[in-house]
């Protein structure tokens, strides 16, 4: 047992002899794992399940690189969104248009979560119980167990199906979840859905500066530059973008307020590993994208999930690295 030369050789001892006395290779993989669980310190499934406020929610930021975050700033910059839904100013001063756009990205958090949960867990969507109600998996119950060996087709549709919802970075920090040695149980059941913050970023996105890094700092020195030469670096920044004077990103974070229970299991020996079997009020903070042009209708429907409860310090991708505020070293080593 050289792998638990790390541990206090005493108590090792004490728990493998009774291992051991027992004769039950059984009590011999319990007092393994809970050798190993100890050093573990990455969560097998990513996910913030707390009743405890999101820091960004304590004190308002929205991560749009601006310095206004008082509540007058996050207004302008929130109603800049409204704007693109066509609705009038009576509606954004009254703030009536938030509801109906947090609603449809309340159901676009539910499908980009019902999907990966899909794909980690290797259970098809049509198995996942999901609607209004919310989303609620449970790996342990009879329709789950019966099923089959997972195809390589379905496997294709779940991808296929977390591409169009979540963002590359985002999906890339969950792996397969393997059945036979973990059960996981996870109901989300949504109580409101409230947009908190909003940006517009014109010109660019995502894609685009993906493919062409150099228009970063070329929106940067735009966006920073005086008003005597804004003239000269935004048509530098037109040309380089190509159309980029209809397309704009709009980027909202909204608040999911449910009702939650989530935990993984040892499927052996039945221990909760990670998430708690009880049911608690959470609120989880979703950020979400969509690139619309000018003379495009309302852009329901569309959103991409680029990141939530800021697992990934809100996915920013519009600002340099050096400027960006409230870098933490977690966010520096992604």
């Amino acid at each position: 047992m050289r792998s638990c030369s790390c541990y206090n050789p005493t108590s090792s001892i004490k728990m493998l002899r009774k291992g051991i006395i027992s004769n039950s290779s059984r009590n011999l993989l319990c007092t393994y794992r809970r050798f190993t669980a100890n050093a573990v310190s990455t969560p097998i499934f990513p996910w913030r399940s707390s009743n405890v406020m999101l820091d960004r929610l304590e004190t308002p930021n929205d991560l749009s690189g601006s310095p206004d975050q008082d509540a007058i700033g996050l207004w302008k910059r929130t109603s800049m969104v409204g704007r693109h839904f066509r609705y009038s100013w009576l509606e954004l001063l009254i703030g009536s248009w938030k509801q109906p756009v947090a609603k449809d990205m309340g159901w676009a958090f539910q499908k980009g979560l019902a999907g990966l949960l899909s794909r980690v867990l290797s259970v098809p969507m049509t198995k996942i119980d999901k609607g209004i109600a919310g989303i609620d998996l449970d790996t342990t119950s009879p329709k789950i167990e019966s099923l089959g060996n997972w195809t390589e087709e379905e496997d294709k549709d779940a991808k296929d199906f977390i591409d169009g919802t979540l963002e590359e970075r985002l999906r890339s920090k969950y792996n397969s979840i393997d059945p036979k040695i973990h059960d996981v149980r996870f109901s989300c059941k949504p109580i409101s859905y409230e947009v908190e913050y909003g940006h517009v970023v014109p010109i660019i996105t995502r894609e685009v500066v993906a493919k062409d890094p150099h228009l970063l700092e070329l929106y940067q020195d735009f966006i920073g530059g005086s008003y005597s030469d804004i003239q000269e670096k935004f048509k530098r920044l037109l040309e380089r973008a190509k159309n980029g004077d209809a397309t704009f990103t709009l980027v909202v974070d909204v608040s999911v307020q449910c009702l939650e229970r989530f935990y993984i299991a040892d499927k052996e020996t039945g221990d909760i590993i990670q998430g708690s079997n009880t049911e608690e009020e959470v609120c989880h903070l979703v950020r979400f994208e969509n690139t619309v042009r000018q003379d495009e209708k309302h852009p329901f429907g569309d959103w991409i999930i680029t990141d939530w409860d800021d697992l990934l310090e809100g996915n920013v991708w519009y600002i340099k690295e050096d400027v960006t505020s409230n870098k933490s070293t977690k966010q520096q080593e992604l």
